[in-house]
């Protein structure tokens, strides 16, 4: 297996599996110094561990592989919370300037909202050949999972299509067989994939549209 992951994804092994061998294998040879050493580890890093300490030294940092990485603003996730932040606003306002008049207004840019975001990400899942439930799952999710960037249409859409279509063992096993477009979506595991990620990408576009759009109904009319 561990073999299989070099050939199919090398930077992933380099990181899932070298590093961690030269990592546990240093520690071993320092704890060594002050008495025997039990270590209990994975299958998968015995060969490599035991090659390190057979060669008696080990190139690797620990202080580098220990380093946690400082966090930085994440101009995405802000951008997520602000579309629901921005809506709000508007509602209120919408609300306090209007009164009554206001409730008209506010139904057609919520039936706009859910129209433009609910279309695209079911159109996004029907790409990908999701089964009609999965389709149906993203149009009514989008419009609300798009106002919490904890959660995606595609994710329900997901759920809905593993559900209705289980991957199975054989789908898994003839992965790495995939040779042409059309046996993407013969493969359900590949599809289910590309049904999350179709979903999200168009329940993204749909927001992205649809807020200029709710935005000039809120102000304009």
């Amino acid at each position: 297996m561990i073999k299989e992951l070099e050939r199919i994804a090398p930077s992933a092994k380099e990181v899932l599996v070298d590093e961690r061998d030269k990592y546990i294998a240093k520690k071993i040879m320092e704890e060594s110094k002050k008495g025997k050493v039990l270590a209990v580890v994975g299958a998968g890093h015995i060969a490599g561990i035991k090659r390190h300490l057979e060669a008696g030294q080990v190139d690797v940092n620990l202080k580098e592989l220990e380093k946690v990485p400082e966090k930085k603003i994440n101009i995405v996730k802000i951008a997520g919370y602000g579309i629901p932040v921005l809506l709000a606003f508007l509602v209120i306002w919408i609300i306090l300037t209007q009164g009554s008049s206001s409730i008209e207004r506010l139904l057609d840019m919520f039936l706009w909202w859910f129209l433009i975001n609910g279309s695209l990400a079911g159109a996004g899942a029907a790409i990908a050949r999701a089964h009609p439930l999965s389709i149906l799952t993203a149009f009514v999710a989008a419009p609300f999972t798009s106002l919490n960037p904890a959660v995606a249409a595609g994710w329900f859409a997901g759920l809905v299509e593993a559900k209705l279509r289980m991957p199975t063992v054989r789908d898994f096993q003839e992965l790495s067989k995939l040779e042409t477009f059309k046996d993407l979506f013969k493969n359900r595991v590949v599809r289910l994939l590309m049904i999350v990620a179709l979903a999200n990408l168009g329940s993204t576009i749909g927001t992205l549209v649809a807020i200029p759009y709710v935005v000039k109904i809120g102000l304009i009319g």
